[in-house]
């Protein structure tokens, strides 16, 4: 395992975060609204033709899709435009972009038209996921207490046949020209090259039964005693949307990272705040319980330098705070936008990074991540993900730890989440 890298980001690059932000590095949206030419021309169409335009661009959508791509010399940025078609008293774009904030994210109508429009300055390298709200209720987000039941008035974007499939829902996602493909590749439809087991354990100190799936590169158990192990909570979405087990396959093939072991550690919707806040019951059920049946079950070896713990939001927490728990079980970390900002009741913000701060150091090493997108800031003045992110890396970067930073264009999505996963398995397992 390659712990002993310590990247940081280049000093121009943090130089420049400094002074002007992500969302002039990257380009996220700024105050001024930019304008589409393309708009543009079909506004003036309109005005001389009436809807009969409007229909005229509608049908040469259908062969181009959406959002809007246009080049028009920004440099390392393009024009981005969302559309819909029907009639609201409002459409508002679902998306992290412009920090979350609804009225800025609102469509302008074009005219008395029943087109609505939205346009943002992107960089080319960004992918991320949306959904269109229309007649929405324009209640800030972070206030809505019921936020699921105003989600089921959302739809994806008709003209994107891109989609992030999550079973019982859907999100649209958009990408520019430049942004990377996320692992599994072409493979995808492919038998898995090594073996996966569903295991149903009762736990003692859960007082419950949790599912756990356990996937190898290797055929035999035999084979994989010297195979590092990753352990991932969230497993069933890592397993069904992430595709993990195929992630690795690819991998593994393109010579990338040795064979590896995964435990998928399933944290239901009833109990996931529980479990990967601040839980020390769940922490236990990994460590005393989870983590000796996925040893014995994938064959995997029992150095802690080669074990790690990876998570993204509340998961990404939990791995942090369990892998500093106990070090002498997990050496590595991997925390895809890690949820630093959350602590238990009756905790100020950023509880885990007061600890960590206040404690001698451990031998680990931190992959961490996050999208620059990722600003919006939560009631009470709660930091955002963001940066909480970035106090996490000074915080590990001062105690001596080793740390692998980076910020993505990108927000608190599965898109880039599984780019990023494949690039942090690489690093942390590479084979060079």
């Amino acid at each position: 395992m390659n712990l002993g890298r310590h990247h940081r980001l280049p000093l121009l690059l943090v130089g420049l975060l400094t002074l002007v932000g992500p969302a002039a590095v990257f380009g996220q949206p700024q105050t001024k609204e930019p304008e589409s030419p393309v708009v543009e021309r079909l506004v003036r169409a309109v005005s001389s033709e009436g809807v009969a335009a409007v229909d005229r661009f509608w049908e040469g959508l259908k062969g181009t899709g959406t959002p809007l791509i246009e080049d028009i010399g920004l440099g390392g940025q393009v024009l981005a435009t969302f559309l819909w078609r029907g009639e609201a008293s409002n459409v508002v774009v679902v998306t992290e972009l412009n920090d979350n904030d609804v009225s800025r994210n609102r469509m302008t109508r074009l005219g008395a038209t029943d087109l609505w429009f939205k346009t943002y300055r992107l960089p080319r390298t960004a992918t991320f996921t949306y959904s269109l709200s229309p007649n929405d209720s324009l209640e800030p987000l972070w206030s809505v207490k019921n936020f699921a039941e105003r989600a089921r008035t959302f739809v994806m974007d008709a003209m994107n046949p891109d989609l992030l499939n999550f079973g019982f829902y859907s999100v649209s996602i958009a990408s520019m020209p430049l942004a990377p493909r996320p692992y599994p590749s072409s493979r995808a439809a492919s038998p898995l090259a090594g073996r996966l087991v569903e295991r149903s354990l009762s736990s003692e100190v859960l007082n419950e039964d949790r599912r756990l799936w356990f996937y190898s590169s290797r055929k035999t158990p035999a084979e994989a005693s010297a195979d590092p192990l990753v352990v991932v909570f969230d497993g069933k979405t890592y397993l069904e949307v992430v595709d993990l087990p195929r992630m690795v396959d690819d991998l593994v093939a393109a010579g990338d990272i040795p064979p590896v072991s995964i435990a998928f550690i399933d944290n239901p919707p009833s109990s996931r705040s529980r479990d990967l806040v601040a839980s020390d019951a769940f922490a236990a059920f990994v460590s005393e319980e989870a983590l000796p049946v996925a040893r014995e079950e994938l064959g995997a070896g029992y150095e802690a330098s080669r074990t790690i713990l990876a998570g993204s939001s509340l998961g990404g927490l939990a791995a942090a705070r369990l892998a500093w728990l106990r070090p002498d079980l997990f050496g590595g970390v991997i925390g895809l936008s890690a949820s630093f900002h959350r602590s238990p009741s009756g905790e100020e913000p950023e509880w885990l990074l007061r600890m960590i701060a206040a404690a001698p150091r451990r031998h680990l090493a931190f992959f961490l991540t996050v999208g620059a997108f990722e600003t919006a800031y939560r009631p009470g003045g709660v930091p955002s993900q963001l940066a909480t992110n970035r106090h996490a890396r000074t915080l590990l970067t001062s105690k001596g730890y080793e740390v692998t930073y980076s910020e993505y264009p990108g927000g608190h999505d599965y898109v880039y989440w599984k780019v990023k996963l494949a690039e942090a398995l690489r690093h942390l397992l590479g084979t060079s």
